[in-house]
């Protein structure tokens, strides 16, 4: 067994790498990437192919059948959400649709118990009839990460709608434990149309493992950490929405 997972990882290596050569084009330091034309596309999509199928055979013989099994998408965002402990805020039935159509920033302050932090932001859509709480986008942000390029940044009328990140390590910003700060969730843009009667909702919790995992050391910073989201005059959270008029749908 421990031989086949080895060879398997090796294996999952090879492939990596000449699926990753073959998506970029093999790099010369002076020449740069190579251009790809249609043929070389065609090869390559065909070699990708290959590859994935050559994954899936193996994931069989590592994990059995069950392994291969489809599994069902949550379509119900209220049990992850519950499950995550999300702090759920949800506006009164619409009186007429609501059309969101761009990108969405959510400005928290928060505090924490620990030096590590993250923030999960969904946007939902909840159907009265039915309760269904409908997915409809989602931001994932590390507090430490929580700096902003604001040349980088987009506004509209004076208002920053998407904030621009460095994700660098000269970037990072110190989380202290018990001090509030801010920060700028970048939500991933969304075209929807919230219809009338039904509610906007939106969850904040700390974190999202089916979106994004810690490296290990990064994770044990943060084990155990209660983060407390602030809202007030002095402390004013707030999410930013792109709202368009529903007429610009005809």
């Amino acid at each position: 067994l421990l031989l086949q997972m080895a060879g398997s990882i090796f294996l999952y290596a090879m492939m990596y790498t000449a699926v990753t050569q073959a998506a970029l084009g093999s790099r010369d330091a002076q020449a740069g990437p190579v251009a790809f034309g249609r043929t070389e596309w065609r090869m390559t999509r065909a070699l990708m192919g290959m590859f994935v199928l050559a994954i899936t055979f193996l994931m069989g013989i590592d994990l059995g059948l069950a392994g291969l099994l489809p599994r069902p998408c949550y379509s119900d965002s209220a049990r992850v959400e519950s499950l995550q402990g999300a702090a759920v805020f949800e506006t009164a039935p619409m009186a007429q649709d609501l059309y969101l159509n761009g990108p969405i920033q959510a400005d928290l302050w928060i505090s924490t118990t620990r030096t590590q932090a993250a923030l999960s932001v969904r946007i939902d859509d909840v159907d009265p009839a039915t309760g269904t709480v409908k997915p409809l986008t989602h931001g994932l942000m590390s507090a430490t990460h929580r700096a902003v390029d604001t040349s980088r940044s987009r506004f509209v009328n004076g208002t920053m709608i998407q904030p621009w990140h460095p994700f660098t390590t000269g970037a990072m910003l110190p989380v202290v434990a018990g001090e509030p700060m801010l920060v700028p969730v970048e939500v991933f843009p969304v075209a929807a149309l919230v219809r009338a009667g039904h509610r906007l909702r939106i969850a904040i919790s700390a974190s999202n493992q089916a979106q994004g995992i810690w490296p290990a050391p990064l994770q044990r910073q943060a084990e155990g950490n209660i983060t407390t989201l602030h809202a007030g005059p002095l402390r004013p959270s707030s999410v930013v929405l792109p709202v368009v008029p529903a007429g610009e749908l005809n």
